[in-house]
């Protein structure tokens, strides 16, 4: 990705700011597209940062839309972390211990390295999540 990077803030010793904000522009997102369990049943993934486009710990933050009958089948991070963010919609999220929760709009889960999930939309409308990847030291 390119884009402007604009640094605001008071200046650390170090010389690092506080804040940066990241001005694409009309620049297209680079994007994903997966299907699970079928072809049509689709997601698609808008990398909105990814890792070294600053010096903080970052994988990548990604704006999602799981389009209805969409099912990211149970994997496990082993070194790394995940945020969700419902946005719009209903997701379903089954956690490491396999239980199924409905996650709403404003709803927030965290995946802990080692630990798994699976995430779908049974549902009639598409959801839209963002999602922060964070890698884990070992």
């Amino acid at each position: 990705l390119s884009g402007q990077i604009l640094y605001t803030g008071t200046q650390h010793e170090e010389g690092e700011v506080y804040s940066m904000i990241i001005r694409r522009g009309t620049e297209t997102f680079p994007t994903k597209s997966y299907a699970f369990p079928d072809p049509d049943k689709i997601a698609t993934q808008h990398f909105l940062v990814n890792k070294g486009e600053y010096d903080g710990k970052l994988n990548h933050v990604v704006r999602a839309t799981l389009n209805p009958g969409f099912d990211l089948p149970f994997h496990t991070h082993t070194d790394d972390e995940e945020i969700f963010v419902i946005l719009f919609g209903n997701a379903e999220y089954t956690d490491n211990d396999r239980n199924k929760h409905i996650l709403h709009a404003g709803d927030i889960m965290i995946c802990r390295s080692g630990e798994g999930h699976a995430i779908g939309n049974p549902f009639g409308e598409p959801t839209i999540l963002m999602e922060i990847n964070l890698p884990v030291d070992k």
